[in-house]
């Protein structure tokens, strides 16, 4: 019986030890979680909402003419393109013909060192302008490289690669302590068998690493010339590939009205710069007349104007998208699920129409795309249209062969509202430098 006794004395000491085990412990986890609770706001200061910055120009056609605008050349690597036009498929039947279809471009497995073969240079740089960059490369975390239209071969390297390379550069504005970029001019004099200069790059290629990566090229002149010759003076095997087209259309839309005071609104050469965080929009417009940043010469009335006329942009920008990205804004939705609206001021319904190219687009087909858009509006067949082109997100150079990084999405695109009297609303993500 002493025995009994004392093993369930035992047993009740160790049920309480663990029963004050258990409350404290479920004290500890109540008091860790009150301090990350007290402690969200600061944390919500140290990571804040992604930013990104909306560019808005409202032009004229003559301060910048379509085949000479910037935007359009000075951004060769070019993804995708769409027009979106408020009429019919039948009204883009005239001008099919000079659009993108039918384009073509190439892939290719590449070594780096092929590039510098003296019959590629001469033929397919030199004359064609072959460009390309590399498919399947994350800018953010793997070596890319691009070919640019003018014969620079600009790496993009982890700084790993970079130091077993040997090659000089300079490190990264995106990344400066994790990766280098390396330009290599594939067209220059020294850059041809027995200098130096090319010497030291093959051997660096070849030799001491060995880099190959999966290109996408397009020729900017002469494409269905020299695109057969390109396997044979690359020393790879080349794919032509065609660029996709896609057709949709709409019936009975609720076109935004572009009233007479959004139309009429002087265009202007300055830009219009937007930075958006969450769904705040704040305004850094720069003045129409005087000095840059002196707002003397702009009254209230000049100012509100100015301020309806950004909205119903804005408004008009946001409809557009979602239409391309076959969202109905009519459809009944949850206003916590979506903040997307309507459009409060409405054409009557009509009929509308898109059409996207998917590959690798030339700078030359999508400024033809504009001057044909421009010509129906011109001749009445159209209201207005709009053409959006999307770069590469992964791509280590953009406008102005300037470097890209991927920021929070790699965008690097933009939309031309095109409009009667030779007028064009510009939207650009990701502004050019």
């Amino acid at each position: 019986s002493k025995r009994l006794s004392l093993s369930g004395l035992l047993f009740s000491l160790f049920q309480e030890i663990g029963r004050v085990l258990f409350l404290e412990s479920s004290r500890l986890c109540k008091l860790q979680h009150s301090r990350i609770v007290s402690a969200a706001p600061s944390m919500a200061t140290k990571f804040p909402a992604f930013r990104s910055q909306l560019v808005f120009e409202n032009r004229q056609e003559e301060q910048m003419p379509a085949a000479k605008n910037k935007l359009i050349t000075e951004h060769p690597f070019n993804h995708a393109a769409e027009i979106f036009v408020p009429a019919p498929s039948s009204t883009l039947d005239r001008i099919r013909n000079q659009l993108p279809d039918g384009a073509v471009y190439f892939r290719a497995d590449v070594p780096l060192a092929n590039f510098l073969r003296t019959d590629f240079i001469d033929n397919h740089l030199k004359k064609g302008h072959l460009h390309g960059v590399t498919a399947g490369c994350g800018i953010d975390r793997e070596d890319c490289a691009a070919l640019k239209p003018n014969g620079d071969l600009l790496l993009s390297l982890t700084k790993e690669t970079f130091l077993e390379l040997g090659l000089e550069g300079q490190a990264s504005s995106f990344q400066p302590d994790s990766r280098h970029l390396v330009s290599i001019d594939l067209t220059a004099p020294h850059c041809r068998p027995g200098k130096k200069y090319y010497k030291r790059i093959l051997w660096c290629l070849s030799d001491r690493l060995q880099l190959s990566y999966s290109f996408i090229f397009v020729y900017a002149d002469r494409g269905a010339e020299l695109g057969q010759r390109l396997s044979q003076d690359l020393g790879v095997e080349c794919k032509q590939c065609d660029v996709q087209t896609t057709c949709r259309s709409w019936r009975q839309v609720r076109v935004p009205s572009l009233a007479s005071h959004v139309l009429q609104h002087p265009a202007r050469q300055s830009r219009s710069r937007r930075t958006v965080a969450r769904e705040a929009v704040s305004s850094n417009a720069e003045p129409s007349s005087g000095t840059p940043g002196d707002n003397t010469g702009s009254s209230t009335s000049d100012t509100a104007a100015e301020d309806d006329f950004i909205d119903a942009t804005l408004v008009f920008q946001e409809w557009l998208g979602a239409m391309m990205c076959g969202i109905n804004l009519d459809d009944p939705v949850d206003s916590f699920t979506s903040s997307l609206k309507p459009p409060e001021s409405v054409q009557p319904l009509a009929e509308c129409t898109s059409i996207r190219w998917t590959g690798c687009l030339t700078v030359q087909s999508i400024s033809k795309t504009v001057s044909s858009l421009r010509s129906l509006i011109a001749s009445g067949d159209l209201p207005w249209a709009s053409l959006s082109v999307w770069g590469f997100p992964d791509s280590p150079v953009s406008w102005r062969s300037k470097e890209h990084g991927w920021r929070q999405s790699g965008d690097n695109h933009y939309t031309a509202v095109l409009l009667p009297h030779g007028r064009y609303w510009l939207f650009a993500t990701s502004p050019p430098p």
